[in-house]
């Protein structure tokens, strides 16, 4: 609500001072608007951390959920913080394509080639050492 000294301001008194102060700045957008403003202070209020009761009070709603709707900017950037930042949604996350997956593939195959490898290792060495206890018997023997 905006006062003068005669009371408070009526819609198109404010429009009129509005419209006045865009010729002086010589400012001609046609986005810039006074309903623009009011958009734009209650979303950074809501943004700094204001109530909603008191954006509500200031903005003068019936109802907070006409308030509420400002949180839609709110979520919006948010959004855009979280696709910037997390690991996934942005450039340092690479996709797993077609060359990802043949690579992986090769390391499996490379893994379970080196473990034959080792299982016939340890067969081999368990089967000299069961060789050798073997023929270790056999010559106290005799």
């Amino acid at each position: 609500m905006f006062l003068s000294n005669y009371g408070r301001l009526s819609k198109y008194s404010l429009y009129e001072c509005f419209r006045k102060t865009l010729e002086i700045l010589n400012l001609k957008k046609e986005h810039l608007t006074l309903h623009s403003i009011r958009h734009t202070t209650a979303t950074y209020l809501l943004e700094a951390g204001a109530d909603f009761r008191y954006a509500q009070e200031l903005l003068g709603h019936t109802h907070i959920e006409t308030t509420v709707r400002y949180t839609y900017l709110l979520r919006e950037r948010l959004k855009r913080a979280y696709k910037s930042s997390h690991p996934r949604e942005n450039s340092f996350y690479k996709e797993i394509d077609k060359s990802y997956q043949d690579q992986i593939e090769q390391l499996k195959q490379e893994i379970k080639t080196q473990n034959r490898i080792n299982q016939s290792r340890k067969s081999f060495s368990r089967k000299n050492v069961a060789d050798d206890q073997h023929l270790s018997c056999n010559n106290k023997s005799h």
